[in-house]
């Protein structure tokens, strides 16, 4: 790992097969990203981004050119630190031994992370992915707190290509038919 920070005009590494991290050596999102790399003790590559003179590269792993970016595969990207480590987990899992993050029942870390994760669950709906999310090991969908206000995958994906295409809809909920919490929602009269 060099501590040198590629910037404007700099070559895009040669791709080494392992993962690689996208990242600038003091941002906290990008730390979160290496701490969970470093806890799963994955093997992985870390280049460093000048954010102030970004290569022009950066900006076909991630269109706002931010890190963090992990390229899981040569070419294959994902940005957003919340979202990169969701990945890393479902990825890579470890045992927790209990069914919650907070423990056998849900908690505020429970229900802080929960709303990444169900934009997470979205990606391979947008095209964004090409690996397969299991939603049912996802126990806190149960819980009514959660149950009562999320949306299905379907749903945050429809919204966000709105979103992408410049005419976010956000009231679609009133006006269509959209699935919250895996169940469809019916439309307001």
């Amino acid at each position: 790992m060099s501590e040198k920070h590629l910037k404007t005009g700099d070559s895009l590494p040669p791709y080494s097969g392992k993962l690689r991290l996208f990242a600038m050596r003091f941002c906290p999102y990008a730390e979160r990203s290496v701490l969970v790399l470093n806890a799963k003790k994955l093997a992985y590559d870390l280049v460093f981004i000048d954010l102030d003179n970004k290569p022009e590269w950066i900006f076909s792993f991630n269109p706002k050119g931010s890190v963090p970016v992990l390229e899981y595969e040569e070419g294959k990207a994902i940005f957003d630190s919340t979202i990169i480590n969701v990945y890393l987990d479902e990825k890579y899992p470890e045992s927790r031994g209990t069914t919650y993050l907070a423990g056998d029942q849900p908690g505020l870390i429970d229900y802080t992370i929960w709303p990444f994760l169900e934009r997470f669950l979205a990606l391979p709906l947008l095209g964004k992915t090409d690996f397969a999310i299991d939603q049912s090991k996802y126990e806190v969908l149960t819980v009514p707190a959660v149950k009562s206000y999320c949306l299905a995958p379907e749903t945050h994906s429809k919204f966000t290509e709105s979103r992408v295409k410049g005419n976010p809809d956000y009231n679609m909920l009133d006006t269509s038919d959209v699935v919250c919490c895996m169940r469809p929602r019916k439309k307001k009269e």
